[in-house]
């Protein structure tokens, strides 16, 4: 059907509106004193007709808002902990994406709401490899969506309590040192290999000049006698050690700051420890 036109209806959640008038017609005749935060509960909850049956059922129960509200968010964050990192070592393994890889989406959607998909594609997470990022979509823990440019694309919450959920999973101090040093351990390595492929070029490019003049003519200064290519490619490769040295640097920083970070906190657990 090569002269067709096929339309493509994009499914998304109810828009806030629709979803508190639901949710107030439907817990209609309860006291107004436990609906207090009803508003803003479902503000949170978002749009998702799943969620707020669930929610007007606790409702309904005796909830108010904002405890119906919590129960669905530790439940959320329950699903994405199983989800996006495994109930254990050997369940990690079967997950199509490092646990440093969703933490690096997760934590900017927490913080942002909205996160560029062409900018961590090509961070040194993914490697402007995005099946690891589909396959996060397909698991419905995130939401690849146009910008508004029609070009570029966008990454949201797979809805919108996981929004709320992803902000709770990352101020867990202990849980998000782990990862920050994770990340950063990962990125201290991933730059010394950029060193290490600058420098094992420089030592061809050093032998192919001793195979010319005999000598190491750019080490003891001598530019007049070096190819113009060479001595730029020599330049080129010198800067870009210099500059990873510098981001190695900052990262250890980092590696640092949070090792501390758990160091305190497994002093502060065992000190919870030995009171009880």
């Amino acid at each position: 059907l090569p002269s067709k036109t096929f339309n493509i209806i994009t499914l998304s959640d109810a828009p806030f509106e629709r979803s508190i008038s639901l949710v107030k017609k439907n817990v209609k005749g309860t006291d107004d004193a436990s609906l207090e935060g009803l508003e803003s509960s479902v503000k949170a909850l978002g749009g998702r007709f799943s969620y707020l049956s669930l929610f007007i059922d606790k409702i309904r129960g005796g909830k108010k808002p904002s405890e119906a509200l919590n129960e669905l968010v530790t439940r959320a964050k329950f699903e994405i902990l199983k989800l996006a990192f495994g109930d254990n070592t050997e369940d990690a393994k079967s997950i199509p994406w490092s646990d440093i890889q969703f933490w690096a989406i997760m934590k900017r959607l927490a913080n942002n709401g909205i996160l560029s998909y062409e900018e961590i594609k090509s961070s040194p997470f993914f490697k402007d490899d995005d099946t690891p990022i589909r396959e996060m979509e397909d698991s419905d823990l995130i939401l690849i969506v146009q910008s508004d440019d029609k070009i570029t694309n966008i990454i949201k919450p797979g809805n919108q309590l996981y929004r709320v959920a992803f902000q709770q999973i990352c101020s867990v101090e202990l849980f998000k040192a782990n990862m920050e040093l994770k990340t950063y351990k990962y990125l201290y390595n991933f730059v010394f290999e950029k060193i290490k492929r600058y420098e094992e070029e420089l030592q061809l490019l050093g032998k192919s000049l001793i195979r010319q003049d005999g000598k190491w003519l750019w080490v003891l200064g001598n530019d007049n006698q070096v190819p113009i290519t060479i001595k730029e490619r020599v330049d080129f490769l010198l800067g870009r050690i210099h500059k990873c040295h510098i981001k190695a640097a900052k990262y250890q920083e980092e590696i640092d700051k949070w090792s501390k970070v758990i160091e305190i906190n497994g002093k502060n657990v065992e000190k919870k420890e030995q009171l009880t």
